[in-house]
C-alpha cells in the first residue's frame, strides 16, 4: 500500500473548509425562534374523559417541522395518588374523501391512527395541589422532526387502562380554528384505536416549534478561500 502525503497547502485548505462548515451549522442552531400554537388554560370550561381505553386528541397545523415541546393538562381535582399516566401520539391526517361531508369528515382531514410520526413515553404525575391543573409536558432535545409542514393530529391515551383520566377542554367558542377535537372508541390501551370520530370540543394544549433562521454571514467564495491558502 502506497503512503499518501498531503501538501501543506492542501491540508490548510481542507482545514479552512471544515471551519466554514462548522460556522454555518452554528449559525443555523443559534437562529432558532420558538413558535407556539394551541389553546391557553384560561379558555378551559370543561374536560374530556379518557375512560375504557378511549383516546382524545386534536388536529393541528404544524407551523414548522421541528417540535420542541408538547403539553396537555389534567384537571386540578385529580390531584392525589393518581397513578394513571398519559401516553401521547402524533399522527398524520388524510385528505377528506370526496364522498364524505361534514360532520362525518371535516374539511381539514381525518387523523390516520396507523400513520404515527411520534409515540412518546408514558408520563405519570400522581399528585397536584388541588387548585391548579396538572401539566404534562414532553420536551424534545434535539427537536422532533416532522416529515412535513401542514396538518397533523395529537392524541393521548390512558396508561394503564384503568379507572379514568380527565384533560382540560373548551366547548363552544372555537378557541383553535386550525383544528378540531377528536375521540376514539374503546380499546385495551395497547395502541391508538383505529376508529376515530370528530367531536364538538377543543382540548387545551400547547405545541412549540423551532423556526430556524440562519444568521447572515459574509459570503466567501471558493476562489477567495483558495487565494488565502495559496
Amino acid at each position: 500500500m502506497r503512503a499518501v502525503f498531503l501538501r501543506p497547502r492542501a491540508t490548510a485548505l481542507g482545514f479552512a473548509l471544515c471551519l466554514l462548515a462548522g460556522a454555518v451549522g452554528r449559525a443555523a442552531a443559534a437562529g432558532c425562534s420558538p413558535i407556539s400554537i394551541g389553546v391557553d388554560t384560561s379558555k378551559a370550561n370543561g374536560s374530556g374523559a379518557l375512560v375504557l381505553g378511549r383516546a382524545l386528541g386534536e388536529t393541528f397545523e404544524a407551523a414548522d417541522t421541528l417540535v420542541t415541546r408538547f403539553t396537555v393538562w389534567r384537571v386540578a381535582s385529580e390531584d392525589s395518588n393518581w397513578g394513571i399516566g398519559l401516553h401521547p401520539y402524533f399522527v398524520e391526517t388524510d385528505t377528506t374523501p370526496s364522498w364524505c361531508n361534514w360532520p362525518a369528515c371535516p374539511p381539514d382531514g381525518y387523523p390516520v391512527a396507523d400513520r404515527v410520526v411520534w409515540e412518546g413515553s408514558t408520563k405519570v404525575i400522581e399528585n397536584g395541589d388541588g387548585i391548579h391543573p396538572i401539566e404534562f409536558t414532553w420536551r424534545f432535545d434535539p427537536p422532533l422532526a416532522l416529515p412535513h409542514r401542514g396538518k397533523f393530529a395529537w392524541f393521548v391515551l390512558q396508561d394503564p387502562c384503568a379507572a379514568y383520566f380527565d384533560i382540560l377542554a373548551c366547548n363552544g367558542s372555537d378557541p383553535y380554528p386550525d383544528g378540531i377535537g377528536w375521540y376514539s372508541g374503546r380499546s385495551y390501551c395497547q395502541q391508538l384505536p383505529a376508529a376515530i370520530e370528530p367531536g364538538t370540543w377543543d382540548y387545551i394544549f400547547t405545541i412549540e416549534f423551532c423556526r430556524t433562521e440562519v444568521t447572515p454571514t459574509r459570503r466567501t467564495s471558493w476562489g477567495q478561500v483558495k487565494a488565502i491558502y495559496r
